[in-house]
C-alpha cells in the first residue's frame, strides 16, 4: 500500500507530502453475564497523508497543508482523487513558508499484550459482582 501511494504522488508536481502508516492492534472480549462468549484479536492498518502545497498570492509566499486518511481497500483512482482534493484544500491554508523535516522512516515494534487470563478473571469477577 505504501508503495502504491508513493507511486501515485509522484505524478503530482508542486506538492510535498508526509505519509504515515500504522497498525492498531487490540484484543477484545465479549461477555454474557460472567461467561466469556467471544474473544478476538484484531489488527487494523491505517494510512494518512499530509499534502503540502507552496503557492503565492499577491507576491507573498505561502505553504498550505491538508491531511486525509486513506483506507487500504481504496483503488489507485480513488487514492489519486483524494490526493487531488487534499492538495486543493491545502491551497486555502495560508501559513508562512516553513521547512519540512528530512526524509526518514520510523519503525516501531509491535506492542505486547498483558496476560489476558488474569485480565479476564478480574473482568469476569467485576461484571458478575455479588448476586
Amino acid at each position: 500500500m505504501i508503495n502504491r501511494i508513493v507511486k501515485i504522488t509522484k505524478k503530482y508536481q508542486g506538492i510535498d507530502f508526509v505519509l504515515n502508516a500504522y497498525t492498531d492492534e487490540a484484543k477484545e472480549f465479549f461477555l454474557i453475564r460472567d461467561r466469556l462468549d467471544l474473544r478476538r484479536r484484531k489488527s487494523v492498518e491505517f494510512y494518512s497523508i499530509t499534502v503540502y502545497k507552496d503557492f503565492t498570492d499577491n507576491g507573498k509566499s505561502f505553504r498550505g497543508s491538508s491531511t486525509v486518511r486513506l483506507h487500504p481497500t481504496l483503488s489507485d483512482d480513488e487514492i489519486s482523487s483524494m490526493i487531488e482534493r487534499t492538495a486543493f484544500a491545502a491551497g486555502f491554508v495560508r501559513n508562512e513558508p516553513y521547512p519540512l523535516p528530512p526524509l526518514q522512516q520510523h519503525v516501531t515494534s509491535p506492542r505486547s499484550f498483558p496476560d489476558t487470563g488474569a485480565i479476564l478473571s478480574e473482568l469476569s469477577a467485576a461484571v458478575s459482582g455479588p448476586d
